[in-house]
Formats: C-alpha cells, structure tokens, sequence
C-alpha cells in the first residue's frame, strides 16, 4: 500500500511530505521504504499558524485552518504531479494548536474533507481524540513504528519541536514527551532573526550558567514523566518565561539550554539501561547540540544511532504512513501502555 505520509511540526520548519510504500511481512511485521519526499516551506502561513492560541477568535481559527488545508491540498497536488505516482490514501497529522487531553481537547489543524476534496485522495486524519476519548494522552503516537520498526534499539528519541522517546519492556511498548527541545532553540534563534540556530551557531557563542543550568536538570517537568504529553502552549507560555527570568546574554540561555538538555536525554538513557540509542529529529542536525549528546553519551558508554539525513527529515512522514496502514487494516495503532487509556485503540478519521 501507497501511502502519502503529511507532516508539520511544532518547530514550523516546513510541510514535510513523503510517499511511503507500507507491507505487513509474513510474520505479522511491517515494512516501510521510502519512495519520493520533499518539504514545502511554510512561507506567508507561517506567521498565522505561530500566533494561533486556543484563545484565538474562533474566526480566526477557522480561516486559518481552511487556508492552511486548501495550501496542503495544493502542495500535495504539486508533488504527485512532480513523481507521477498516486497513493492509496493520504495520512495528514496537521499543526498542533492545542493539546490539553486532561479537558479532552487536542486540536491539530487541518480539515480531512477539504483536503480529501480538492486532492481526490481518501484522507486520514484526526489520530489522537478517539484515545483521549478512553482517558489517555492521545500522545506520543511514534511508540507504535518504533515497536515495528526499531525494536533493535534499546532506546529511541526524536528530537522535534518536543523530544519524545520510546522504549520496549517485558514485551510491552512505552513513550512519552521528555523535554522541549527544537522550539526552545528557535526562540532563541528568532531574536537573531533566524528560522533555526543553524548547527548550533547562536548558542555555541554562549557561556554556562550554572544556576539556569542545575533549574533545567532537575526541572519538574521530568518528574511522573510516563505517560505525559507537553503541550505547546505550556513551553510557549509557562517554560520559556522561566528561561526568560535570567538576566543573562540569549546565547547563555541557549548554551546552557543544549548542555541541560543533553544531559537530561542522555542521564534518562542511563535510567533505562539503554546501550544503544537510535535518535532522529530535526535537533540532531545541530552540529553543536550533537556533539554535546555525543560527549554525555560516551561518558556513560551509550552508543548513539543516528540516521541518514531522508529518514530524520521524514521520519514522522513514515509514522503517518504506518498509523494510516493499520488504521485501514483495523489494527491496533494507539498504545495503551504509552497513552495511558483504557484501551490500546484503533485511532484516525478516513475521508473519502
């Protein structure tokens, strides 16, 4: 099965699409190869999508949310017409806006009808409210590829807007939200009026802070951490400012920032008595933050994977394809053991 795999993440760095050919092998496993990939940027949405709250007007959120489907739907139109190869189904995450699964809302922008519509191409969407609906988090969805496709790994991290990371225990799947990560370091990157702090330019300038240092490691946030999900808006509004509080020069912050945050994935590998640890993810490709990560792990004899640059740019494009795969085949594809729902569910809205 085809499947095109649709993905925007917190850190608003582009529309990362991927054609993705998924099959079940004869043991009950799946395979999944990528076909054809690009990423689209954000350009003129970019700015609508970041200023987006749960307490934007409800005007606002709908144009918004028409706008940024009918801009996927042509974008998708583009690239099939770029690789002449049409899937079998859409697979679209949509942007996060809010996710505050204790009220049961997770909003993730986009409309599955319009996009299926205008694209003709039967559209999957909407994977996390059905678990939220049983009383789990409706995150981390990655745990699910990472049980069919990277059980060989000890450990596995993705270092997005949000760091996750997922690991398999007496036969039994878990992951959750970590740390903040790539949006944290864009902030800082957008004071230098850049997207991104490009292999770690802006923060490897910086000088350690101890105090902010000794406030990330041990942060509350890494306390009761299974199963969690860290909304957006609580790093936007709640974690930022509290970097924000010290009197100290941005690259300082950013410094201290990667060597807190390193030492809080490597230390929670530790935990787990990870050996090896696949990461991917946008962050990894910060040169600056990676040679941290590589210096923590090799202090506490932790091998690192990393992967080649198609699957950390889209990796989470071959997510959606597998989420869409079984959720087509009617099997199981939200982990009760990572959500914390009553169930292990069969999650994702098909719009024909």
């Amino acid at each position: 099965m085809i499947i095109l795999g649709v993905m925007s993440g917190s850190s608003l760095d582009g529309l990362d699409v991927a054609l993705i050919d998924v099959n079940e092998t004869s043991d009950g496993g799946l395979t999944a190869d990528y076909l054809h990939w690009h990423t689209f940027p954000l350009s003129y949405l970019k700015n609508d999508l970041s200023r987006l709250s749960s307490q934007s007007s409800l005007r606002d959120f709908l144009q918004i949310e028409s706008d940024y489907s009918i801009w996927i739907a042509e974008q998708i139109i583009t690239f099939l017409d770029t690789v002449h190869i049409k899937p079998d189904y859409l697979s679209i995450h949509g942007h996060t806006v809010s996710h505050t699964p204790e009220k049961g809302i997770s909003i993730q922008l986009n409309v599955g009808g319009l996009i299926a519509g205008k694209t003709g191409i039967p559209t999957i969407t909407d994977f996390r409210r059905g678990d939220i609906a049983l009383g789990g988090k409706g995150t981390p969805l990655t745990p699910i590829i990472d049980q069919y496709l990277y059980s060989q790994y000890d450990m596995i991290a993705n270092l997005g807007g949000i760091c996750n990371v997922s690991y398999s225990s007496n036969g039994q799947q878990y992951g959750y939200d970590l740390f903040p990560c790539n949006q944290v370091s864009n902030f800082y990157a957008n004071k230098y009026g850049k997207d991104y702090d490009k292999d770690g330019q802006i923060g490897s300038t910086g000088r350690m802070h101890e105090v902010l240092f000794n406030a990330l490691t041990t942060h509350r946030i890494l306390n009761d951490i299974t199963p969690r999900a860290i909304d957006n808006e609580w790093i936007k509004n709640k974690f930022i400012p509290e970097i924000e509080y010290f009197d100290i020069r941005n690259e300082d912050k950013l410094y201290t920032f990667y060597h807190a945050f390193a030492y809080n994935l490597i230390e929670h590998a530790a935990k787990l008595n990870s050996n090896i640890v696949y990461i991917s993810g946008g962050g990894i490709k910060n040169a600056f933050l990676r040679s941290i990560l590589a210096t923590k792990a090799g202090a506490k004899q932790i091998n690192l994977h990393i992967p080649d640059d198609e699957e950390v740019d889209y990796r989470e494009c071959k997510l959606m394809a597998v989420l869409a795969y079984l959720r087509v085949n009617k099997k199981t594809n939200i982990l009760q053991s990572v959500t914390g729902a009553t169930k292990s569910s069969i999650g994702g809205a098909i719009h024909l």
